[in-house]
Formats: C-alpha cells, structure tokens, sequence
C-alpha cells in the first residue's frame, strides 16, 4: 500500500540468506555479537530473575525484558524499521501493516545492506546466536532451539489489531516480540496496543461448550503486556495454552511499532490436537454464532397473504407488502444471493429505539475512541459469548424487568424474527421452504466484539440480519459505509480464504458480488438477506473503538430445504 498512511518506506528489495555475521575477537576467536544486548542481561543473575518471573506469571509462563539494548541503539533500529517496505493486510482476524521476513536479508549478496540497515542486522544475529537461544531456552524452559529465523515487523496503526490465536505453526516453540513504542510519544496503557495474554476454562466451563474439550480460552484475558520502547516480550508456544491477541491501537495517530518473531525447535510441540486451528474445527459443531436451530412447521412455496398481514400488525414497512418490490427483492435473492430492505420497520414502530441504544452506549462509555472495559455491558440477562478465537460478542438471553431496551430488543427477536410469519415471509422471498431456524439478538461493542470466519455448513441457509446502529449523528452514517470501524458482514468463498486477490476486494467498502466477496455494511433499521451456500463463509468484522455506537442486531439463520 502506498502513500502517506503506509507507515513504511521502500529500501532495496531482499534474497533469501542463512548466513551470520560473526565478529573475531583479540584472540583470533570468531565469535557470535551479542554486545547490542544490555550490560548483565545474559548473566547468571538476570538469567535466574527472569527465570522465577516467569514461572510465577499467569495465565501461563511469560516474561518481558525491560531494558533489552542500548537506547541509542534501539532508536535507530527504529529509524531503520520505518524505511522499510510494508505491506497493508487485513482480513476477519487481524488489521496492520508487515514487512517482508528478514530471514530474507543478505548483506553477502547485497552489501549495501550493511549501511542501510547496521542495526536490524545485529539485532537478527543476536537475537538467533547460540548464546540468546541458550538464554531464551533457560528462561522459558523450552526445548532446544535451532537457528532457524523467522521474524518481520509490523506497524499496527490506530484500529490495528490482532484476534485470538495460539502462534502453534510449524515447530514454533518461543513467541518474542521488541518493542519500540510510539516514535514521538512514550505509549500509555489508554493508548491500547497491549498484548493480551488469555486463561483457559476451566474444565467444568469447557464441557459447557462440548464433551471432550479442554483447553477453551476465555472469554477476556487476565494479563497485559504493554509495547514500550526497548523491551520484550517473550512466552512458550504450547497448544491449547498459549491464546493470546493484539488489542486495538485506540490512540488517534498513533503507531505500534515492533518486531515479532518465533524461535524454532527441532520438532513440532505435542498436543497439536489442541492448537487453536485444529480445535476450531472440532469447536465447529459445539459452538454455533446462534442456538440450536429450531424446526419449523412446513412453510408454503406460494406466497402467503396471511403471514405478511401479521408482520405489518407487528410494524413492518407496508412497501415490503407490495407485490412489485417483493419481486424486485426476490430477483435480486436469486441473481446475487443477497437483497437489503432498509427501513424494514414503519418509524412508528421502532420510535425511539435509536435514542435508547445511543443511551445505553454512553451509559457503558463505549465507541467514539473510548477505551472499553472488558465487561462493558454485561449484566443479568446480557452474557458474554466465547470462545474469543471464533466468537465474541453480548448475547441476549431473558432481559430483566429493568432492562427496557432488553425488554424491547427481546420482543422484536421473539415476536418478529423467531415467528413462523417471518420464517413464511422468507420462505415468499427465496422460493424455497426452510426446515429450521434460530434467532439471537446479539450486540457487538467497540474495541471488543467480532465473529471469524469458518468453514461452511454442509447445507444451505439463509441469514436474515435486522441490524440497528447508531448512523444518524454526525458522520456515523460514512463511518459504516466506508467500513473502516468494522462492524459490517462478510462473506467469502471457503476456496478464496487465502486468495491475495479476495483480500484486495474485501479490502473495498463497496464490492457486493466482487471476486467471490459480498459485503453488508451496517445501517440502522434495515434487514439483510443473505443466501449462504456449502463453499461460502460469513464473519462480523471486529468492530473498533472508533466506530460511533455498538452494532446490534437480530440474527435468524434459516436452514434451507434441500433441492430435489
């Protein structure tokens, strides 16, 4: 990505390198230079410091290097890292900027290196010396390590983040990653940006999610490892331990600069059956974005007059009774697989409910830039849905007598969405029955909530979200659409999940039907349809702290009949 945004700048490009830089000593000894470290770090007494550390920290082993190189040092590196080329990316886990691997630089076939980039080669070679690897594998008692590189930077920028991941790739055995801060302004905790370290369940909580698990990570973390300058972060990648995430970057202007990496052993870890990649997909069938679906009673492939007559007595939008634009909605269902009523509710019907979820936003200090709490909007009858590597966001199960936007939210989910009118209306629309349904109500919150994508059913549905978001003050409505905070539905061929080219379209905020991506932007009042196939998956992007309210909304997946 180029132009002023891109926090990188292009330098000469890279080939691939195993080599390392050595240094001869007085005695004609070449040795391995670790002199960029800081004086004492690699000693025996900081060696057992920081061993003790990390045994005692939760939520499992880590540590973090205070003071790891010379500032002078440190900061030039920094200088160095900004000239180097970046690539944007961003999909339903995570949203930065990265450079190429630095596995990849050669200063033996391209010398010029050495006084471009002084710095980062040291760093590489030090960090990858026998010495630091021996370091590392004493502190953090993991196996031995080999000499295997494996580090790049990133730049996450305000709205950067990274969702719940385990790092278990490969024969990955330590995660690190060098700091460097903000490079006009020391970075504080308001500033996000921190790395969140995640608990397991216990095993009582794990069986409420499926027999058979045991190793889900909660559904918020317990421990914060802020980016400051000159310090490291370093933890063991076990699988079904190491859950961990980026927060968002929540200051305006500000980046988070660093260096992450992976030190490697000889063998991959055991207990691969419990790596976050391999559970989701056994996680698939026992955790579900929406309840168990429910049959239905046989709707009619003819249109009927009586269920649309029952939802405009509940407030529909009498223009959804009229039989052109019931035709012009079902054409667009069968030739895009997707359709948007906006308004879908009659403004006497919903008066009001703008007002009472711009309210309760503010009463729980969510959107707008703020800082969230974890627990922000939690409440009897509000709970918090797991597990954070497929899911998270506020589900609404019976609302308290006290809770009248809960009250009201609960009323539309049950008497609209959940009805057999509904399920009939959707049946007209499509030309085809659906078997069974469920209907959530759900609210995203800013800087926290989010669904990834995974590996579709082996049946058809159709999702039909009414969402309601706050679009009406200033700019709210060109934050949605440009989807810039997040928030909006995804859905993508299972085939182009890697597809550098499907990542360009879903980069675009307006590219329903492009390259095998259908986006729908979140708009306040309106219901989405959306014919999902066997190859096609669907998340709700991380919704940022940025965004001007939370995006709420009453999810009703219909199971379609199969097609003789």
């Amino acid at each position: 990505v180029e132009g002023e945004s891109d926090p990188f700048a292009p330098v000469t490009t890279m080939a691939a390198t195993t080599k390392r830089r050595r240094v001869t000593g007085d005695d004609g000894v070449t040795e391995e230079d670790t002199s960029v470290f800081s004086e004492g770090l690699l000693s025996a007494a900081s060696r057992q410091r920081l061993r003790d550390a990390t045994a005692g920290s939760t939520p499992y082993p880590h540590t973090q290097i205070d003071k790891l190189a010379g500032e002078a040092f440190m900061t030039q590196l920094r200088d160095e890292l900004l000239r180097l080329p970046g690539t944007y990316k961003e999909t339903d886990l995570f949203k930065l900027y990265q450079t190429p691997d630095f596995a990849n630089i050669d200063p033996t076939n391209q010398p010029e290196l050495r006084n471009e980039l002084p710095c980062l080669l040291r760093l590489r070679e030090a960090l990858y010396s026998k010495a630091f690897r021996s370091f590392v594998q004493e502190v953090t008692g993991c196996p031995p390590l080999t000499e295997k590189t494996d580090m790049a930077a990133s730049v996450y920028p305000e709205g950067g983040h990274l969702l719940v991941h385990d790092d278990v790739i490969g024969t990955r055995a330590v995660s690190f990653i060098v700091y460097f801060g903000d490079l006009n302004t020391d970075w504080e905790d308001r500033d996000g940006g921190a790395l969140e370290l995640y608990p397991v369940l216990d095993e009582a909580e794990a069986k409420k999610i499926g027999d058979g698990f045991t190793a889900i990570p909660a559904t918020t973390p317990t421990a914060l490892m802020y980016p400051r300058f000159n310090t490291m972060g370093m933890f063991r990648v076990v699988p079904g331990q190491s859950f961990h995430a980026v927060q968002e970057v929540f200051a305006a202007g500000k980046q988070r600069l660093s260096v992450q990496g992976w030190f490697h052993a000889d063998h991959p870890p055991a207990g691969l059956e419990q790596a976050s990649r391999t559970q989701v997909k056994r996680l698939l069938r026992a955790v579900r974005e929406t309840s168990i679906p429910r049959p239905l009673k046989a709707c009619k492939a003819e249109p009927s007059s009586s269920a649309v007559q029952a939802l405009l007595a509940l407030g529909m939008n009498p223009a959804y009774a009229d039989a052109a634009n019931v035709a012009r909605v079902s054409q667009a269902l069968r030739d895009q697989g997707s359709a948007e009523l906006r308004s879908f509710f009659a403004p006497k019907a919903i008066c009001g409910l703008l007002q009472r979820l711009q309210e309760r936003d503010e009463r729980d200090v969510l959107g707008k830039g703020r800082p969230p709490s974890y627990t922000a909007g939690v409440a009897p009858g509000w709970n918090l849905v797991g597990p954070p590597h497929m899911q998270r966001f506020l589900k609404l199960e019976v609302p308290t007598d006290k809770d009248t936007l809960g009250t009201e939210l609960a009323k539309l989910r049950d008497s609209v969405f959940a009805s057999e009118h509904f399920a009939q209306f959707v049946t007209d629309l499509v030309g085809r029955p659906t078997d069974a349904s469920s209907s959530v109500c759900r609210r995203f919150r800013p800087g926290l909530d989010y669904t990834v994508a995974t590996m579709p059913d082996e049946i058809e549905h159709v999702d039909a979200t009414y969402c309601m978001v706050d679009d009406q003050t200033d700019g709210a409505q060109e934050a949605w659409h440009e989807g810039n905070c997040g928030g909006f539905e995804c859905y993508i061929r299972a085939e182009d999940e890697d597809n550098p080219e499907v990542v360009a379209v879903y980069e675009d905020g307006d590219n329903a039907g492009k390259g095998g991506v259908t986006n729908v932007c979140a708009v306040f009042n309106s219901l989405s349809l959306v014919v999902r196939g066997t190859d096609t998956m669907r998340f709700v992007k991380y919704l940022s702290a940025s965004s001007p309210g939370s995006r709420w909304e009453v999810h009703t997946d219909f199971a379609l009949s199969k097609q003789d």
